[in-house]
């Protein structure tokens, strides 16, 4: 791993932590206080999480016309803002205010972060256990770590979280400085937004990817609701979702093995469809598991297996990705991630049966796998994407 690679993973590491210091918490604590209702606080992370997740449709694209270094400049001053005023925020309308700021900017952040973080990548070969692996353990340390860390601070709490939104802000800028201006070939100044939509949706092989992508997002957030809901006596699951717990726990712990074992360090469909079946196996126990010791087990598989298939899937993009584009494709992946965790949320809302919906989406997954690994073939260098 390049100095640049390991200084934007830092960067978003200090992104994710600003972010699970204040949105899981804050919100939460003025709902407790009196200040928000209980369908405030749903709508606040509707919103949030729709803008974070959902608008790199558009702004993907976007980053893609003015180049990621104002894109990235744009969006830290955007989300750090953002953050601090939902930090702030005493009312629902300042939160709701700030909650849409910081989504924007964080949908800004995500593709450009990702998007030099894909370069980098390409230019590294993919040797050892690629950046995205990285990435997505960066993401499950900060989700671990910083929410009990913010609870925790009681009175110190504003001025903590105050002084990780100036550094995230000043570190984010003297970063910014020191990239290298894109080539005018590599931005896409020249593209209409509806015809690259266009183009992207008459591409089967990106559909495939996509879709498997937004199948293993569906996956793993059952553990957000839909494996808690079995859990009636274990671990006092009403008051902590120990089962999140377990899952981030188990990527971490797995990041360190494989990158000792040098385990599943080059990019493959084969590796992409081992991580992807170990994931929908894990939801199938799921689904028939009726002690805690075997839902410890299958959430652990889940994990496990989101670990190997996300750096896999989004590596099979970035790989294949024109330079000029590659913000849309890595920011629809995002999107993929919004509609299979929301996906999800609302099946679970409806049926209300666990294990229904876990099987469900095992099945599903197995399906996208098997077209995936049929119709995908990594191996003899494949262009999956007009240049």
């Amino acid at each position: 791993m390049n100095h640049k690679s390991a200084a934007i993973l830092l960067l978003h590491f200090i992104e994710r932590a600003l972010f699970f210091l204040i949105i899981p918490v804050v919100p939460y604590l003025l709902w407790k206080e009196g200040g928000l209702s209980t369908g405030d606080l749903a709508a606040f992370y509707m919103v949030s999480f729709f803008f974070y997740r959902g608008t790199p449709i558009l702004l993907g694209f976007i980053c893609d016309r003015i180049g990621f270094k104002i894109a990235v400049v744009i969006g830290v001053f955007l989300e750090g803002a953002g953050l601090l005023g939902v930090l702030y925020s005493t009312t629902s309308y300042y939160l709701f205010l700030f909650g849409f700021i910081s989504g924007i900017g964080g949908g800004i952040v995500a593709p450009s972060v990702i998007t030099v973080l894909s370069n980098s990548t390409s230019k590294s070969g993919g040797g050892g256990l690629n950046l995205f692996s990285w990435h997505f353990m960066l993401i499950n340390l900060a989700a671990l770590c910083f929410p009990i860390i913010s609870t925790t601070l009681g009175s110190y709490q504003i001025g903590f979280v105050t002084s990780v939104a100036i550094i995230f802000v000043t570190y984010a800028s003297i970063l910014i400085s020191q990239l290298p201006n894109q080539s005018k070939s590599d931005i896409n100044s020249d593209y209409n937004y509806l015809a690259m939509m266009k183009e992207t949706i008459r591409n089967a092989q990106f559909l495939r990817l996509w879709v498997t992508t937004t199948l293993v997002w569906a996956c793993c957030s059952v553990v957000y609701s839909v494996v808690p809901s079995k859990d009636i006596e274990f671990f006092g699951s009403d008051k902590v979702n120990v089962w999140l717990t377990i899952d981030t726990i188990a990527v971490i712990i797995s990041f360190f093995i494989f990158k000792y074992f040098k385990l599943f360090s080059g990019t493959s469909v084969n590796n992409a469809t081992f991580g992807t079946l170990l994931a929908a196996g894990g939801l199938i126990l799921i689904s028939i598991a009726t002690t805690p010791v075997v839902l410890a087990v299958a959430v652990t598989l889940l994990g496990v297996g989101g670990l190997v298939a996300f750096p896999q899937l989004y590596n099979l993009v970035s790989e294949n990705t024109p330079m000029n584009s590659k913000a849309h494709y890595m920011g629809l992946l995002t999107v993929g991630g919004a509609i299979g965790e929301g996906g999800v949320q609302a099946a679970f809302t409806l049926i209300k049966d666990p294990s229904i919906i876990s099987m469900c989406v095992a099945s599903l997954l197995i399906i996208s796998t098997y077209s995936l690994f049929q119709n995908v073939n990594s191996s003899k260098n494949e262009v999956l994407f007009k240049k």
